[in-house]
């Protein structure tokens, strides 16, 4: 495989940490293109989702090492990021924290925020598999099919199903399905649900082709397998739950708001032009008064010029 992208002078590019950044660097971009939809500044995604970046990291780190202990023999082998070593569920549970704090913090709401990242993040985690891949790390059990590969990494260089990319294609499928269902969902949160019930399936079945260490195997399936099976119990449950109680989805509900708004500026509109329509013939009937009035006073004016000339005429007759 390919641990080393490349080098630039003596310095060395990993090929992990090169897909790590790019599947971030996809997810930065999702935010802050669809900060909106959700009611959120696009510096805010921004901020949001490099915090996450840097809490999920911790968490998958901290995990994974509290799981395989006998493997660090020193406190600088706790650092070695580019030799792999990441958990999907502690960098799960790291991301989470991270947003429900920050919306805490810039009242934002956390589920609406949890939409917005999580649904990218698959796809940043089908990345990373590639990284997986490249670096020999996470590699399946030995196996005699066409396809199986060998990575230099494993203690004794044997075919193996490569489930890295097993994992890679199943995510970026997902991926494009949960931007599919983003109009179909009823309630904020529900996409990330979703996400995590039927990734909690991918992992499951791709356990069967990973290799896993004789000390994470309890009861002839591995930990990740458990925790996956009763992730996916808990969050299709929730799922099912919520949906019954509402009708609609958020998409309908939001063209709703925007047509009873629609409808509320139309009616003030009609009661404006009512209101200048009525003005209009106040003015006009006042008009008309005051036309009558000047003609009154004109006939009158006229009959008293009349007047007068008829006593002219009669003094003229007495001469």
């Amino acid at each position: 495989m390919h641990p080393i992208l490349f080098k630039i002078g003596s310095v060395k590019i990993y090929s992990y940490g090169v897909m790590m950044v790019l599947g971030y660097f996809f997810v930065l971009g999702f935010a802050h293109y669809n900060a909106r939809k959700i009611d959120m500044d696009e510096n805010d995604a921004v901020d949001l989702s490099i915090l996450t970046f840097i809490s999920g990291i911790l968490g998958s780190r901290i995990i994974y090492i509290l799981l395989n202990l006998k493997q660090y023999h020193s406190f600088t082998d706790l650092l070695e990021f580019q030799k792999g070593g990441l958990s999907w569920h502690g960098g799960l549970l790291g991301g989470i924290l991270a947003i429900f704090i920050y919306c805490k913090i810039k009242k934002y709401n956390p589920f609406k925020a949890l939409d917005l990242l999580m649904t990218p993040t698959i796809l940043a985690l089908g990345i990373g598999r590639i990284g997986c891949f490249l670096n020999g790390c996470c590699y399946g059990k030995p196996t005699s099919v066409p396809w199986a590969m060998t990575f230099s990494s494993h203690r004794h260089p044997i075919p193996v199903h490569p489930t890295q990319l097993y994992e890679m294609i199943l995510d970026f499928a997902l991926f494009f399905f949960l931007l599919y269902w983003w109009k179909k969902r009823k309630f904020n949160g529900e996409n990330s649900l979703i996400m995590l019930a039927l990734y909690s399936v991918i992992r499951f079945l791709v356990e069967f082709f990973r290799y896993n260490s004789p000390n994470q195997m309890i009861v002839g399936i591995s930990l990740a397998q458990w925790v996956s099976v009763a992730l996916f119990v808990v969050i299709i449950s929730v799922i099912i739950i919520i949906r019954k109680k509402i009708p609609t989805t958020l998409e309908e509900r939001a063209q709703d708001e925007e047509s009873k708004v629609g409808e509320s500026k139309v009616g003030e509109s009609k009661v404006g032009e009512s209101e200048v329509g009525e003005q209009n013939t106040e003015d006009e009937e006042s008009e008309d008064r005051e036309q009558n009035t000047e003609d009154e006073e004109s006939e009158v004016e006229e009959s008293e010029d009349r007047e007068q000339n008829t006593e002219n005429g009669e003094q003229e007759s007495d001469l």
